[in-house]
């Protein structure tokens, strides 16, 4: 058996670069979910993310946010799972 030639193989372009996203920008699909506040605070206790800013609504708002803020790592598990698997 010789080496495989991958170069007889084409390669799928899927998903995005960084460089394809921008604030503010929807994604439609077919899964939706909602992230409240219990989300938000089970997820932060059980990854040990002390952070004021994800629990208390006060230190939020002093620092320029209207409420807490979801940590970012939630988001990115929820929209990793949510996504299309196309």
């Amino acid at each position: 058996m010789g080496d495989p030639d991958f170069g007889g193989f084409p390669l799928a372009r899927k998903g995005h670069a960084f460089e394809d996203f921008h604030p503010g920008q929807v994604f439609e699909h077919h899964w939706g979910r909602t992230i409240g506040a219990a989300d938000n605070a089970l997820f932060t206790t059980a990854t040990l993310a002390f952070t004021p800013l994800y629990f208390n609504a006060e230190y939020a708002r002093a620092h320029g946010h209207p409420d807490v803020v979801v940590h970012p790592l939630l988001v990115l598990c929820t929209v990793g799972v949510s996504r299309s698997r196309t």
